[in-house]
């Protein structure tokens, strides 16, 4: 680990291969670079977290148990920073071949998302007003506070999604939530073992993404070390 609530440096590569697979576009193609560009993206991540294991062929189900666990991974414990954040949302080639049966491509999925993941307004509310990150706000009426929140934060009626339950003998059929999603602020990735169904969800920074640039004789300096030529690794 690295110093208290931060993780030290990891590296992970996207199925470039599964991607293709499936018809959806690798993270650095999304961006506009070539299939066979070398590049690298730099990110952060707030924590690692446990990882997430869909058992139904639902793609439906699938879809919403994501957006349930990005509804619940946001900036510091219990989502009390920023309303916004930058996600990485890691997920096996079984899980993306089981979403793409209704999402043609990520940005559909992300499109998704955006509506669909959203966080109770009054457990917003709570989080920022007792956990505040940036200082302290218990000075201040809670009723207001909520108010300010529902305000600031664009809080609107929705229907009670499946996950979240209501207390028993609660009937509403909507409840106040704020979004906690943005347009680009969310990498998707397929990756890690093929032959599994997991998702991850990593809150944290933003992204860069850089091309590396080759020395012109790299085959050979490749081939010198026991390597094979890097164009056998390309993309057709």
């Amino acid at each position: 680990m690295g110093t208290f609530g931060y993780l030290m440096p990891w590296c992970l590569v996207e199925d470039e291969q599964a991607c293709y697979r499936l018809g959806w576009l690798p993270y650095h193609v999304q961006h506009g670079y070539a299939p066979n560009d070398n590049t690298i993206t730099l990110a952060s991540a707030l924590m690692w977290g446990n990882n997430m294991a869909p058992s139904t062929g639902d793609t439906q189900k699938t879809a919403e148990l994501i957006a349930c666990d990005i509804a619940q991974r946001s900036q510091f414990a219990l989502g009390s920073g920023q309303q916004y954040t930058y996600r990485t949302v890691l997920m096996t080639e079984p899980v993306a071949s089981n979403l793409k049966s209704e999402f043609p491509d990520k940005n559909a999925f992300e499109s998704y998302l955006i509506k669909e993941a959203r966080r109770p307004l009054y457990e917003r509310a709570f989080a920022n007003y007792y956990a505040n990150p940036g200082s302290k706000k218990d000075s201040f009426n809670f009723s207001r506070y909520l108010k300010r929140i529902a305000r600031i934060e664009n809080a609107v009626p929705t229907p009670v999604p499946d996950w979240y339950t209501l207390p028993e003998g609660y009937n509403a059929t909507e409840i106040m939530t704020i979004p906690v999603m943005q347009p680009h602020m969310t990498a998707i990735l397929v990756t890690g073992n093929p032959v599994r169904n997991k998702v991850q969800t990593l809150p944290g920074g933003g992204y860069s993404t850089i091309e590396i640039k080759l020395p012109p004789d790299w085959d050979r300096l490749m081939e010198e070390a026991g390597y094979r030529p890097l164009a056998t690794f390309y993309n057709d």
